[in-house]
């Protein structure tokens, strides 16, 4: 594998000929569904430039005269060329294909039955030459680059999409260029160097899309991949592709499926498959466009897993520190929690990584972010009681306790400094490799602080007097807060919500809704959040001094009240879309809105509990209330494109299927009277379904293969001998050659 940029050649010829397409669906144009703007086809690469322009990056697709998929198909064509009349290539023009397409679709009555649902069928797109769906646009692009005179294909990938578009360039004889990252799988490079490809790792994403874009738009080199911040997406000249999966559904199932699940985080193949749906109901061979829905892959939800593993061990870590905490004191709970919670981050940022001790790495680092969980879950309880029982005669509770709340704003500000810092000094590659390590390992820091102050501080007056007054300790205090005071249990954990929900809305949701709904910066956000949090280190203290000069409970009162008013003004200055206004929408979000309900809430939760159970009391329901808006259901976590009718249930989704990345999931036809409704009548649920398998696990699949003869196994021309380039034969599927060019 070379680390250097290799020679570029001259440029390609020119595209196809409009005149070539006059006898085929395909008009020659691309398209925008965003803003309908139409251009032709030399301009599909980079996306809308109308929608970029207003920042919203936006992919094309090609446009096609109305026509009929089915009535148009070829059953002379190689793989899933039968369906060519659909993909955005000349009639008479060439192909490359390896045997891609016409998987199996089997019937699972098992599994229907175990989802109450008329029928559930397997479709598995491992059988396709590399593994992969990949292979639908990779068949596609390719033949479409070998149309259009270029003699080099060039893709910026990790994975799978490297290994399928090096295979078909191989069959077509042109040259193959990968752009990959020094962080790519080794098994894949493998794969990537084994069906011939040139393979270029390069530091960082940027460098991949400069040499990317330079090679395409300057020296003719035909693109399969997104080369552009923020990506796009592929070339919609090969998206299309995937619309033979959409074809091969209805024509194994006899009509079309309510919901179509793809595990995918990238919307390629998602498009793509929903594209096909649309051109058969167009052609009335369906009679509704199926509901099409994204599924998180499973890496992105272990990494969201490893931090609702925290959050989830708080109310247990709130319950231990309330009962210790109220028996032997707020003091000794504190540096016991100071040391566990600072160890552990400390720990984080000395954790092996995968490549060195495998899954260990992921569960050590789940253990310590539930150290972390138990820590926090009595840290946040006892410092605002070592605050605010230090009160003489019960006054100044909302101006002390507001200081520990201010704690939120400090903390909030250096995670955001730390990392706008780390990452603004480092690469991406960097970051992601190392960089990433020195906020966790900055944690001796603090650790070292908090247990020189908290070493000096004395046991609160309140604890005292119930130690020196003779009566010993409750038993159970958490059991005596539940038994005798359940009322102002429910209140408490009731009362955080408002503040909590609106912190992670003000917080964490604008910078996602700022990003992808309205295409500002991230960094815009976060500079806005990071003014807040400074100011907020003050206003704190100001709304816990307003606390005690009108009252407490009126204080908090207002806040929430300006909390619920703000929500529409706030969304509204974010739409403006001007980098002062976000600011100043973030600002009175936080530094306002949020401490003016945060601040008092400390003493306000303080005064519901009698001092022999205020530890547990305040603890267990504080945590406890904030645990359930952290829950991770993975049949949850989809992406549903707008517009498209049926909704569906989620229960009702096999919640196991949608963990995997490497499984489609698609809920099937209704049959005629077979609909009932859903709980109070909201929607309808249809009574069959369908599960779309995908890839196993490519590294596993890879090693299988390698150098192994396989019975009924083909090689391709210009793979032959090649480790690791094997095909299994699909069942119910009669072969066409390995390598077809017609």
């Amino acid at each position: 594998m070379s680390s250097e940029v290799i020679p570029i050649p001259p440029a390609a010829a020119g595209r196809v000929n409009a005149r070539a397409l006059i006898s085929t669906p395909y008009s020659g144009e691309v398209g925008c569904d965003r803003c309908g703007l139409r251009l032709p086809e030399v301009e599909a690469v980079g996306g809308c430039p109308r929608c970029a322009s207003e920042g919203v990056y936006v992919n094309l697709r090609t446009v096609f005269h109305a026509y009929d998929p089915v009535a148009a198909f070829d059953p002379t064509q190689p793989g899933q060329f039968g369906w060519r009349a659909g993909f955005p290539l000349p009639r008479e023009a060439a192909v490359v294909s390896l045997g891609e397409g016409n998987t199996a679709t089997v019937d699972l009555p098992g599994e229907a039955a175990r989802l109450g649902v008329a029928a559930v069928a397997v479709k598995d797109e491992s059988r396709n030459p590399t593994w992969s769906y990949k292979d639908r646009l990779a068949a596609v692009a390719v033949s479409r680059a070998l149309t259009d005179g270029a003699d080099t294909v060039v893709v910026a990938t990790t994975g799978n999409h490297g290994a399928a578009v090096a295979a078909y360039a191989a069959a077509a004889g042109l040259r193959c260029v990968i752009l990959t990252a020094a962080s790519a799988s080794p098994v894949m490079l493998a794969q990537m160097l084994a069906y011939g490809a040139k393979v270029i790792a390069l530091p960082t994403a940027a460098d991949r899309w400069t040499v990317m874009s330079v090679a395409v738009r300057e020296h003719g080199w035909f693109p399969v991949s997104s080369f552009q911040s923020p990506p796009v997406g592929s070339t919609p000249l090969g998206i299309d592709g995937y619309k033979a999966i959409a074809f091969e559904l209805h024509r194994d199932l006899g009509c079309g499926p309510d919901v179509v699940v793809v595990p995918t985080a990238y919307g390629d193949g998602l498009a793509g498959i929903h594209r096909g749906f649309v051109e058969l109901h167009a052609a009335g061979r369906i009679d509704r466009v199926p509901r099409m829905v994204a599924a998180e892959p499973l890496g992105t939800l272990a990494a969201f897993a490893t931090f609702a593993a925290g959050f989830l061990v708080r109310p247990i870590g709130g319950a231990i520190a309330g009962h210790f905490g109220d028996r032997v004191g707020r003091r000794k709970m504190l540096m016991i929690t100071v040391l566990v919670m600072g160890g552990s981050s400390t720990i984080i940022g000395l954790l092996p990584t995968y490549n060195q001790i495998g899954y260990w790495a992921a569960v050590l680092l789940v253990i310590m972010r539930m150290a972390q969980g138990l820590a926090i879950g009595g840290e946040w309880s006892g410092a605002i009681l070592l605050a605010i029982e230090q009160a003489k005669g019960g006054k100044k509770t909302g101006l002390l306790g507001s200081f520990p709340q201010a704690g939120n704003a400090v903390g909030l500000l250096l995670a955001t400094g730390s990392f706008t810092l780390v990452s603004s000094l480092s690469t991406q590659e960097q970051l992601l490799g190392w960089a990433w390590r020195l906020p966790f390992l900055a944690s001796v820091v603090l650790l070292v602080v908090g247990l020189v102050l908290r070493s000096s501080l004395t046991e609160t007056p309140q604890f005292e007097k119930l130690v020196e007054s003779g009566a010993g300790p409750e038993r159970l205090p958490l059991l005596t807060v539940l038994r005798s005071q359940p009322r102002n249990f429910l209140l408490s954990m009731g009362s955080r919500l408002g503040v909590d929900i609106s912190f992670y809305v003000f917080t964490v949701y604008s910078i996602s809704y700022g990003a992808t709904a309205l295409g500002l910066p991230s960094s815009t956000v976060q500079i806005g959040l990071f003014i807040g949090a400074g100011l907020g280190i003050f206003t704190a203290p100001l709304f816990g001094w307003l606390a005690d000069r009108f009252g407490v409970r009126r204080t908090y009162v207002l806040g929430l009240a300006f909390i619920g008013l703000f929500a529409f003004p706030f969304f509204a200055m974010l739409g403006v879309r001007n980098t002062v206004v976000t600011w100043i929408a973030l600002v009175l979000a936080y530094a306002v809105g949020i401490m003016a309900g945060w601040a008092p809430f400390a003493a306000f939760l303080s005064r519901l509990f009698p001092a022999r159970v205020r530890y547990s009391g305040t603890a267990f329901s504080f945590q406890l209330a904030g645990t359930p808006r952290w829950r991770i259901r993975p049949h949850d976590r989809c992406r549903a494109i707008r517009g498209i009718r049926h909704p569906v249930r989620r229960r009702e989704l096999p919640r196991a299927r949608l963990c995997d990345q490497h499984h489609l999931l698609a809920v099937g036809p209704v049959r005629p009277g077979r609909r009932r409704r859903t709980d109070r009548g909201k929607g309808l649920i249809p009574r069959r379904g369908i599960i779309l398998i995908e890839t196993p696990d490519r590294e596993e699949q890879c090693h299988e293969h390698q150098g192994r003869e396989v019975p009924g196994v083909v090689d391709g021309p210009g793979l032959r001998g090649a480790p690791g380039v094997r095909r299994r034969p699909r069942a119910g599927h009669q072969r066409h050659p390995p390598a077809h060019r017609t």
